[in-house]
């Protein structure tokens, strides 16, 4: 079993790398590269939605009047709540905002700002210097001013706008890339009558599968060492990326392998590899928009390996997170596989 399963990894290396397929992948490694250090800016500056709570209802609104700018407290992005507990709520459902309340104090009011906890210090420190001089200059007075952190225990690092990126890079090799490569090997065997031959051959299916879907992790794991260490660096948790990296390689290949065996060449499938594709780049969505997650979003397998591969590269010591998405991912690598040769196998009996 292992003898054939090594021989036929063997051979689809050598084939993947008669074919370019190693090279393609350094490439596009090597111009995600590019893309992040000399195009993408290291920040990005997005104006977050302010939530704000007033104790002294119409009669000190003027109060909040002299922190904003007239445009900036008709916007949309400024939101009147009735109680400090509906700042926390609409903040924890919006992760880009910021929440103000104004307190009674004995002769002046009371600013209290509250933040998620993984913003920059110095832009808490910049917008509290803001609103105070601001009503210093207007009330002609010291303001007390209170700075609220709700998730204090957080590790967070600031990550530069350019290396936020990486995460979509990784798995799009890992997840969507893999997807295609896979669906076209088995395309490209199918024209050369490599399947049909080694149906009649002692060799099994799960073998053949498991060979094909070895070479997408090896693949996997070319991109990643390359684009790594050229964006990101060395000091990361590569343990955990290169865990999630092969889970995610499993799946997609899986996934790619169940599709390729309903057709015949690419020009049949590529209808249908467009479009999963495209359902497995809907996290892409989530991991720019943090407060924007559905269900049928967190359901799709590169959900967890997207924001598994961020936690790797950019750890907050969130060891829950990781292993939920190990069980995750091995979970559906099984169960994708598993489908895999089962289709293969009825697929192999038609024909």
């Amino acid at each position: 079993m292992f003898r054939r399963y090594f021989s036929l990894l063997r051979k689809d290396i050598l084939s993947a790398w008669r074919n370019y397929f190693f090279l393609v992948v350094a490439v596009l490694a090597l111009i995600f590269a590019g893309l992040i250090r000399f195009l993408v800016p290291e920040e990005i500056t997005i104006k977050p939605e302010a939530y704000y709570f007033n104790e002294y209802q119409e009669a000190m609104e003027w109060t909040l009047r002299n922190i904003v700018t007239d445009e900036e407290y008709q916007s949309e992005k400024f939101h009147k709540v009735d109680s400090r507990e509906a700042v926390i709520s609409g903040m924890r459902a919006n992760l880009n905002s910021i929440g103000i309340v104004i307190k009674a104090g004995q002769t002046q009011p009371v600013i209290e700002l509250i933040f998620h906890g993984f913003e920059n210090q110095s832009v808490r420190n910049l917008l509290k210097i803001s609103i105070q001089d601001n009503l210093n200059r207007v009330l002609g007075d010291n303001i007390d001013f209170e700075t609220i952190i709700l998730k204090e225990n957080l590790n967070i690092k600031t990550i530069a706008a350019n290396k936020s990126i990486v995460p979509i890079f990784l798995m799009s090799e890992a997840a969507l890339v893999g997807f295609i490569v896979i669906a076209a090997f088995i395309f490209m065997e199918k024209d050369e009558g490599t399947l049909r031959a080694y149906q009649v051959s002692p060799g099994r299916t799960p073998e053949y599968l498991a060979a094909k879907i070895s070479l997408m992790i090896i693949l996997g794991w070319v991109h990643t060492v390359i684009l790594v260490p050229l964006t990101i660096g060395v000091h990361v948790n590569w343990l955990p990326l290169i865990m999630i990296v092969t889970l995610g390689s499993i799946v997609s290949s899986s996934l790619g392998l169940i599709v390729a065996s309903f057709f015949q060449n690419l020009s049949q499938a590529i209808v249908w590899i467009i479009a999963g594709n495209m359902l497995l780049g809907l996290p892409m969505v989530s991991y720019f928009v943090p407060s924007f997650a559905p269900a049928y979003i967190q359901m799709m397998p590169t959900y967890p390996i997207l924001f598994g591969i961020r936690e790797a590269l950019f750890t907050t010591n969130n060891t829950g997170m990781i292993r939920a998405t190990y069980m995750i991912l091995a979970a559906q690598a099984i169960l994708t596989f598993l489908l895999a040769v089962i289709t293969y196998k009825r697929q192999l009996v038609r024909d």
